[in-house]
């Protein structure tokens, strides 16, 4: 089994452009001021308020799921339309008008939206106004304070601390409204704070902290009443440091090969302080000591019988976790005829739009038996080339693609066909599927109605 380190790996990963294009939509928060997921906090654009709701076309009713007050990063488009978020004072008086377009209102019965307009001070009510007739089809009030918390604390039995642990707060509410708090931890000394729990009531909730990294954290806790929001920190503690979680990919457990045969050894380690170990710490070994380090590793000679291998993985804070499976070494002295293996077994690159750069990929070919082996190959699709036609293995083809001059927010497909004829004398072919993804292929909904307190990756207009 080869593992696809591109774009498109069939363990985890998906392509850079989409996975950056997700992380980028998806807002974080430092100092109350929503922030790019870079960590870099941008300047507001504005004291906003964020309304999420639904329109009932049937019934004349306008339902306000999510008001929350904030500053964004970037601000969606207002469209100007049928309908219009308006602000009125405590007297009445509008204090702004916004008129914008639900989502889709020709193929709905219940039209939703996701729209953001400066806050006023002063603002009492927000309503949904349908332009012309000037019906209120639905409002909600907003509180005149702003909900205070203070007294954000760890209560832990150890230090430093593992396991389940109480955070404990205070939050009032001046005008006595029920308020609800998102939890947030910072590991960098509060330049940037990740949720762990979103809309909790009450004034205490449990923590389990074998979910985080180790090392000094802080607390956040931010209560709101809906509309307005407060915050406050804790003191920084000391986590403790966690072990890394190794796996390996390649072979599987209880794999059975030939004496001398080449084996591929594939793994890695996820690691809650490190994300993912660094290669150079990832150590193979067998019953008899070590065999290499690596993420990779070709090892032909493994001893006849029953083999332990062994993956120990070793963080950057020095803690260290193995995981272990079992490969049996025959001695049937019946070595494998000549046969081909290719990998990564499929290619795949998502590009931004109007990008013109080559894109390339390198495919090993091995022969992974006993004779000469050789191989054509052949590609059914204009934009894609390959650097070789024709050779022998063990050796490497590359995979080039054009994206200049194709269309944008379009996947195109390929396929490169590799054909040989291995040591029995059995013709076949070995085929690898390639894609080319340009712009923004994605193809979500224009809107998405925001109906839970989660931080999801929103987009709209």
């Amino acid at each position: 089994m080869w593992r696809d380190f591109m774009g498109y790996c069939s363990f985890q990963w998906i392509s850079d452009y989409t996975y950056n294009g997700l992380y980028d939509d998806i807002p974080d928060w430092v100092d109350g001021v929503r922030k790019p997921s870079n960590g870099r906090v941008a300047a507001p654009s504005a004291d906003m308020l964020a309304i999420y709701g639904s329109i009932l076309p049937d019934t004349g009713v306008a339902k306000l799921t999510v008001i929350e007050r904030t500053s964004f990063n970037t601000v969606p488009p207002l469209v100007a339309g049928e309908f219009a978020i308006r602000l009125l004072n405590s007297q009445g008086q509008t204090l702004a008008n916004h008129p914008f377009t639900p989502n889709d209102p020709e193929d709905h019965a219940q039209w939703t939206f996701g729209q953001a307009v400066p806050f006023v001070a002063g603002t009492a009510k927000i309503q949904i106004v349908q332009i012309g007739t000037e019906a209120v089809w639905g409002e909600a009030a907003v509180s005149a304070n702003v909900p205070v918390v203070s007294n954000v604390a760890v209560v832990a039995g150890t230090n430093p601390v593992t396991g389940t642990v109480s955070v404990n707060w205070t939050a009032t509410d001046a005008d006595g409204d029920e308020l609800t708090a998102d939890i947030f931890f910072s590991q960098d000394g509060g330049t940037t704070f990740s949720p762990y729990v979103l809309g909790v009531s009450g004034n205490s909730t449990a923590v389990d902290t074998n979910f985080l990294g180790g090392g000094s954290t802080i607390f956040r806790v931010i209560a709101s009443d809906g509309v307005n929001m407060g915050q406050s920190d804790s003191a920084p503690f000391t986590l403790a440091n966690k072990p890394p979680t190794p796996a390996i990919h390649n072979p599987g457990d209880g794999a059975v090969v030939s004496w001398g045969q080449l084996i591929n050894f594939m793994g890695e380690a996820m690691d809650l302080q490190d994300g993912t170990v660094a290669a150079d710490n990832l150590a193979w070994s067998n019953q008899d000591g070590p065999l290499g380090t690596g993420a990779v590793l070709a090892i032909d000679d493994l001893p006849v019988g029953l083999n332990e291998i062994t993956l120990t993985a070793t963080n950057s804070k020095g803690v260290s976790a193995s995981t272990t499976i079992t490969v049996i070494v025959e001695d049937n002295w019946q070595l494998p005829v000549a046969d081909l293996q290719v990998g990564p077994n499929q290619v795949g690159w998502h590009v931004a739009a109007g990008e013109e750069a080559l894109q390339a990929t390198v495919v090993h070919l091995v022969n992974i038996g006993i004779g000469n082996l050789t191989w054509t190959a052949s590609e059914n699709a204009e934009w894609l080339t390959l650097n070789q036609y024709s050779g022998s293995a063990d050796t490497t083809v590359t995979f080039v693609a054009n994206p200049s001059g194709l269309e944008a927010d379009r996947n195109y497909t390929a396929d490169v066909t590799f054909a040989y004829t291995d040591g029995n004398g059995q013709s076949k072919t070995i085929t690898i599927p390639v894609s080319l993804s340009i712009g923004d292929v994605r193809n979500n909904p224009p809107h998405l109605l925001k109906t839970i307190r989660a931080y999801l990756p929103f987009i709209g207009r």
